[in-house]
């Protein structure tokens, strides 16, 4: 894609932030939108072409539709939004920010909930937390491993 799209993409972002509401901006979320649009644009991989002129027109068409932003353009909207990272998670290996922490955090509770169980003697009180700070240091160190890495969208 050349840069004169990029900016057109970032233009219309700033055009839907000026003309909605602040709760609907907060809604759609345009901060993720502009971070998966560079990233689609460092890839060359035709669905990453074929996301970002999806997002073209969808951007187009809630500029031209104004200021009553319905209910079916949220859910379009998320529904777009979802099978875009799914396809940066799977194909190109990305992670949203803070993935690792919350999958090691449920992890490490489980864990501790079992140790806490059977280690400490029907204490979960005492096996719950320790799982959990243990889960939550691997994820945050994985986490800030796949930053370092390049690999967060």
């Amino acid at each position: 894609m050349e840069s004169d799209h990029l900016k057109r993409l970032h233009r219309n972002i700033e055009v839907l932030k000026s003309i909605l509401t602040d709760k609907e901006v907060k809604k759609l979320d345009f901060d993720l939108l502009q971070r998966v649009i560079i990233r689609l644009n460092s890839f060359d991989c035709n669905e990453c072409g074929r996301y970002l002129q999806e997002i073209d027109e969808h951007t187009k068409m809630l500029i031209e539709k104004g200021n009553p932003v319905d209910k079916s353009d949220f859910k379009e909207y998320h529904k777009k939004m979802s099978g875009i990272i799914s396809h940066l998670e799977k194909e190109h290996k990305l992670v949203r920010e803070g993935y690792y922490m919350s999958v090691y955090m449920s992890i490490g509770m489980s864990i501790g909930l079992v140790f806490g169980l059977s280690i400490f003697e029907n204490n979960i009180a005492l096996g719950l937390p320790i799982g959990m700070s243990i889960g939550i240091a691997i994820g945050s160190g994985l986490d800030a491993d796949a930053k370092k890495k390049g690999r967060i969208i």
